[in-house]
């Protein structure tokens, strides 16, 4: 089986700032928000996601136009979204999928083609006049293959650690994607990530970063991310050992990942597990 050492020592150039939605996480946008009579508190009213799949979904959304006060004779309406990389606190993150026509107050929107295993962010827009007007953030997320992605790889627990080495097992289930495959996604490697620092190794820090940004400058230059690759043809129980790499009593944190390409290359990992060296 091939494995490969890939380090990754520079680091980010630039930080992006991300502003909670107004919704809670765990409520992942479904179920309409009971207030006002048919969601007509607002011009712009973001409804729910009434379905989801691997790469999409279906969403609603209202719309008022008896609450615009000024003369108007044409209008846009429909959903902004962003995945969490784009979302900031600014109006233009993400792009606009738009609606055709109002049944009453609402439309209804069917995504198609957006990567799998990101967390997603939306609102419904209105734009009259040039002037646009925006219901609240929700989000949802495109993950149900995506989670079988994150159990191919499993990291165990480190052994034989040295002042300056230890050994990391890690096992391999390639039957999950055999069994899961959509020609949607396709499946480019897995192992364990290492890092000394914790918090580098976040789906959020490295699907912002993107396969491109990775490998560019973290913010510290004492900082690393050192990939164990493996390409993911061969069952079983495996280790990789690290010899030379740490420095004594000191701590470091590693996971197990994959990566896949669904549009966009996503990174999916396992839990953050750590070992300090004698």
């Amino acid at each position: 089986m091939k494995k490969n050492l890939i380090f990754w020592m520079l680091t980010l150039s630039a930080i992006m700032v991300f502003t909670a939605c107004s919704k809670d996480d765990d409520d992942d946008g479904l179920g309409d928000k009971n207030a006002g009579s048919n969601n007509t508190w607002d011009v712009a009213v973001t409804g729910a996601v009434l379905e989801k799949s691997a790469t999409g979904a279906v969403i609603t959304g209202y719309v008022n136009l008896n609450l615009i006060e000024e003369d108007y004779s044409s209008y846009e309406m429909g959903i902004q979204i962003g995945h969490e990389g784009d979302y900031d606190s600014s109006n233009s993150w993400g792009g606009k999928e738009y609606a055709h026509g109002l049944t009453g107050n609402k439309f209804t929107i069917t995504l198609t083609g957006y990567a799998s295993g990101l967390k997603w962010y939306f609102r419904t827009f209105v734009r009259v006049n040039g002037k646009y007007y925006y219901g609240e953030v929700k989000t949802f997320y495109t993950d149900e293959i995506a989670n079988t992605l994150a159990n191919l790889v499993t990291a165990g627990n480190a052994t034989d650690i040295t002042s300056n080495s230890t050994t990391i097992p890690y096992s391999v289930n390639p039957d999950l994607w055999t069994k899961d495959a959509d020609s949607s996604i396709r499946l480019l490697r897995g192992g364990v990530l290492l890092s000394n620092n914790k918090s580098l190794l976040t789906e959020k820090f490295l699907n912002i970063r993107g396969i491109d940004g990775i490998y560019g400058h973290l913010d510290n230059p004492d900082d690393f991310i050192i990939e164990l690759e493996d390409d993911l043809d061969e069952s079983g129980e495996f280790s990789f050992m690290l010899d030379g790499w740490f420095s004594s009593h000191s701590t470091y944190y590693y996971c197990a990942y994959t990566l896949y390409k669904s549009g966009k290359y996503i990174f999916k990992i396992g839990p953050v597990m750590s070992f300090a060296t004698k």
